[in-house]
């Protein structure tokens, strides 16, 4: 039998409650490689926060590691824990203090999937934090409307006869309009539907005023509501997001001025200045003791800066030659802890570009990565 290599590696008695629920590793075809030793990569990387390309060599190729763990269908999970191995709510208990009879439910089969991690099912979400494990899930990505976008009777308004172009679906269900008029004259327009308090148009159309004074980031001329909903009116920055065909095609140049925007915007920003608040406690509030729990004490703090609030890679913008050109969607920008930040920049690199690319955020800002500080902050972006 196998041996556990490290501490936080599944143990001799979770990996038996395992075996039984996974396809047979070097199946036919040599598809499957060894399941513990790939399970153990993801969970070692859960644990640790470290980027796929820095993972230790005895989990064999990284790129192998990271595939397995993002195979699954949307709702999954990976699965971090202190001690054994974590349990993920109803689906599954496979630590050592709670295996029980539930390994042998029809959903844990599903759950598993034909893959080395714990996977939630779409039909049953998965509710289950508790203080002995870390479950990040990867956020609902925006993106591009795909098909056809009904335009509301604000931006029609808005635009005038100009050109509207839907550029952005956030979400929440929230919409990015590009509006051009005959001479070239670009603006942008940010809508959302009344009854969704997350997005604070007004409140983002103040921010902008105020970072202004010191950083790139948009104008706002305009803003108001109706029974509809709430729009706010931007004008064009120079540069493409970070997230356009020209940068997705050449991650790296646009992780590497994710890092380095992002370090301009917390070095510019005057901390003394700014009356905004994105602490944590502003973040839960609202929120009930047990996503409270869930996360545990807070790390203490590296350094405070006003932080962006979104700094995923779309509302990061680049010009031509690579550099850094600029911020848009401000919406939560405050005080807290810089990693609030970067955590979650450097993670939103392997939801729009793949893996590998998250240490050229931490490198590009001039940081090291700091494991403990990374999965508290995914865990309270996934919570708040």
């Amino acid at each position: 039998m196998v041996g556990v290599g490290d501490r936080g590696d599944l143990t001799n008695a979770e990996w038996e409650r395992l075996t039984p629920l996974l396809p047979p590793a070097g199946a036919r075809g040599g598809r499957w490689s060894d399941h513990r030793t790939v399970i153990n990569g993801v969970l070692y990387r859960a644990r640790t926060g470290v980027p796929w390309r820095d993972l230790p060599e005895r989990f064999g190729p990284w790129l192998t590691v990271y595939k397995r763990h993002r195979f699954t269908a949307p709702y999954r999970h990976s699965l971090g824990r202190a001690g054994g191995v974590a349990h993920c709510g109803h689906h599954l208990r496979t630590s050592a203090q709670t295996l029980d009879d539930e390994a042998a439910d029809a959903p844990v089969a599903a759950a598993i999937r034909i893959t080395g991690q714990v996977s939630c099912l779409p039909s049953q979400p998965c509710h289950c934090f508790s203080r002995r494990m870390v479950v990040m899930s990867r956020p609902p990505l925006a993106s591009i409307p795909a098909g056809p976008v009904a335009v509301p009777g604000a931006v029609v308004e808005l635009a005038a006869g100009d050109t509207v172009t839907p550029v952005w679906r956030n979400q929440l269900g929230g919409l990015t309009f590009r509006l051009e008029d005959a001479n070239g004259g670009t603006r942008y327009v940010k809508w959302v539907a009344a009854g969704t308090p997350e997005i604070d148009l007004p409140g983002e159309a103040e921010r902008l005023e105020w970072a202004g004074r010191w950083a790139a980031v948009p104008r706002a001329p305009a803003w108001g509501s109706n029974a509809d909903g709430a729009w706010l009116v931007t004008a064009a920055l120079p540069g493409r997001s970070a997230v356009d065909p020209r940068w997705t095609a050449d991650p790296a140049t646009a992780a590497a001025a994710i890092g380095r925007g992002l370090r301009l915007l917390h070095d510019t920003l005057p901390v003394q200045e700014c009356p905004y608040d994105w602490g944590i406690e502003r973040r839960l509030r609202g929120r009930d003791e047990a996503a409270r729990q869930r996360l545990g004490e807070p790390p203490a703090v590296d350094r405070l800066v006003v932080c962006h609030g979104d700094a995923c890679a779309p509302n990061t913008l680049l010009h031509d030659d690579g550099t850094f050109a600029g911020h848009v969607d401000l919406g939560s920008l405050g005080v807290a802890d810089r990693w609030a930040d970067l955590a979650v920049a450097a993670w939103s690199t392997e939801w729009n570009y793949g893996p590998g690319y998250d240490g050229v955020v931490y490198d590009a800002y001039g940081v090291a990565p700091d494991p403990e500080r990374i999965a508290y902050y995914r865990l309270l972006w996934d919570l708040a």
